[in-house]
């Protein structure tokens, strides 16, 4: 773990796991139906980031520097373009569910403007409404962007 690892809850909740040892828990809706059963009662939280409510998403940036972009339940918009040039994330963390959200077409429009290279697609398989996929991600992504696939309680590195 040497830049801690980022692991996926299904639907938009994930546990980070940085390289300082904290236990962060972004947007944990655990009673979603892909959750996990081992991690629907967290034993430890140090912090809960929430990117619903007034947010256009977060930027978490580790001990070691790593970054990470949460869009949250979003569209695609111009500042992303500002998120990029002043975060430079290493990794965005984007919907693709393409309802309530952005689909994959305007995920790939977003990380042409975050300049990101690693993305992990998040907001989609959940409910049968939400159907982008990321293999339709893979299609619209910027070539060269890493488009990664965990399942629901497996983790990737930052």
């Amino acid at each position: 773990m040497a830049n801690g690892s980022l692991t996926w809850l299904g639907h938009a909740a994930f546990r980070l796991d940085t390289p300082g040892g904290k236990r962060v828990y972004i947007d944990p809706f655990l009673d979603n139906p892909k959750c996990p059963e081992a991690e629907k009662s967290p034993d430890r939280v140090d912090l809960i980031a929430l990117t619903h409510g007034e947010a256009a998403g977060l930027i978490v940036e580790v001990e070691d520097g790593t970054k990470a972009y949460f869009a949250g339940d979003t569209c695609v918009f111009g500042d992303m373009q500002l998120i990029g040039r002043v975060y430079e994330p290493d990794l965005a963390v984007l919907p693709i569910g393409d309802h309530y959200t952005m689909g994959p077409k305007e995920a790939g429009v977003a990380l042409e403007l975050l300049g990101t290279k690693r993305c992990l697609p998040c907001h989609w398989g959940t409910f049968p409404l939400l159907t982008g996929t990321p293999d339709q991600l893979k299609e619209h992504a910027p070539s060269g962007v890493e488009i990664l696939t965990p399942e629901p309680g497996e983790s990737v590195d930052l």
